[in-house]
């Protein structure tokens, strides 16, 4: 590799730790965003799906960081392709891949157990809907007539 890439290199392979422990940090909170679910604690749901979103904000902000880099480092070579040839950063974006790919999986199972309570509560609904048609059905008829009606008589 050029010596004129090693600094780059340095660069992007700072900036790479540190997607990576900001993944790290969303893959954690992904398990906690997981049991909140599965326990039906709310408030901790908010609260991890916030801390969350502030790890997506770093995130992004470390990846255009990342691709300024890039571009500017495509300015001055041909390509910046034999950067991510070094061992180095091919480490680190396997590590990145391993980590994105756990998210993902994390995510889908979220899914899932939200779909379930969703559908669970649906059937509550239901059921809550049902019970006040039959209060209604049976209970009695008071109509505006009935009260001048002296049944007493």
């Amino acid at each position: 590799m050029p010596s004129s890439d090693s600094p780059v290199q340095s660069k992007i392979l700072v900036l790479l730790q540190k997607k990576i422990e900001k993944l790290g940090e969303m893959l954690a909170l992904g398990r906690d965003q997981k049991e909140a679910i599965s326990k039906n604690t709310l408030p901790r749901l908010g609260q991890v799906i916030a801390e969350r979103m502030r790890c997506m904000g770093e995130v992004d902000s470390l990846d255009k960081r990342l691709a300024d880099l890039l571009a500017c480092h495509k300015r001055g070579q041909d390509s910046h392709l034999n950067l991510f040839q070094s061992k180095p950063i091919k480490a680190m974006v396997d590590r990145l891949r391993k980590i994105l790919q756990g998210l993902s999986e994390l995510e889908d199972k979220s899914i899932l157990d939200l779909e379930e309570q969703l559908a669970s509560v649906r059937a509550q609904l239901i059921e809550v809907q049902k019970s006040r048609i039959g209060a209604r059905t049976y209970a009695p008829i008071k109509s505006a007539a009935a009260r001048f009606v002296d049944l007493q008589g």
